[in-house]
């Protein structure tokens, strides 16, 4: 009984500083105010559907050598951006939410990674110490220059600081549970956020994935010692490539080009 109040409690303290991060940057702005800049300058936020309508899909760089640009990676992005102005209006709102699920984002999906580690000791009860080490480790990660420093800059790709946590953790429980689900959510979340899995994301996307993927594949044999799901693996891989053809492989012929901007990002 005792155990059930405090674990009780613990979801509550846990719910209410998600709830509190959530809402933190709402008092930002004020009504009516943007933070605009960055890479993307922002302004989508405040006319979505206008800013589609000029949207340059493909073109060339009028600087420099001409370098040929594919931006199609950034469609999903816009579409959902417009959705949800339909609902909420304001653009003032639209970057507090944006700017909420980098905060409340990154301190929950850390607190479950934490959590899910925790568990896997010999006894997988968790405890008042346990659940306050990870409350902990999840602040310190929320609260890190990482997160916190590029708020400023307002840049599309600054969302990887929640994103790479949620990858992580759907990635983790599916080699634990063998759920096809975490990797069907994960999916549509690579989708809807597309800006922060393409060949132009900054290069922390091709130095988090593989790192993490090898750290992954690492627990599961040597902690869970459960054989690789390649099975899974292969579906969650073909159905990511399906999902990003249409701006994968616009680009995938110049990635091993030395001249390319794609090759020096990522290699």
């Amino acid at each position: 009984m005792i155990k059930y109040i405090i674990a009780s409690k613990l979801r509550l303290v846990i719910f209410l500083i998600c709830i509190l991060l959530f809402i933190l940057p709402f008092f930002w702005l004020k009504p009516g105010e943007m933070d605009i800049g960055g890479d993307s300058n922002g302004l989508y936020f405040y006319d979505p559907i206008s800013n589609l309508k000029a949207f340059a899909i493909y073109s060339v760089v009028p600087s420099g050598t001409g370098l040929v640009s594919h931006n199609q990676y950034f469609l999903p992005f816009l579409l959902f951006v417009a959705f949800l102005k339909s609902i909420f209006n304001s653009p003032t709102v639209l970057i507090s939410i944006f700017n909420g699920l980098k905060l409340g984002g990154s301190f929950i999906f850390m607190f479950l990674i934490i959590r899910e580690f925790f568990r896997k000791e010999k006894e997988g009860e968790m405890t008042l110490a346990k659940s306050t080490a990870a409350i902990i480790g999840a602040l310190f990660y929320t609260f890190s220059p990482a997160v916190l420093d590029n708020m400023v800059y307002a840049l599309v790709t600054h969302s990887q600081v929640f994103l790479n946590p949620m990858m992580f953790y759907f990635a983790l429980r599916y080699l634990i549970t063998r759920s096809l689900k975490y990797v069907w959510l994960g999916l549509l979340i690579t989708f809807i956020f597309s800006t922060n899995f393409s060949l132009q994301a900054p290069p922390p996307l091709f130095a988090f994935y593989p790192l993490a993927i090898f750290f992954l594949l690492a627990y599961n044999f040597l902690v869970l010692q459960k054989p690789i799901p390649w099975k899974g693996i292969i579906v969650g891989i073909l159905f990511f490539l399906g999902l990003h053809a249409f701006h994968l492989f616009p680009v995938a012929s110049i990635v091993f080009d030395k001249g390319s901007d794609f090759n020096t990002r990522i290699f």
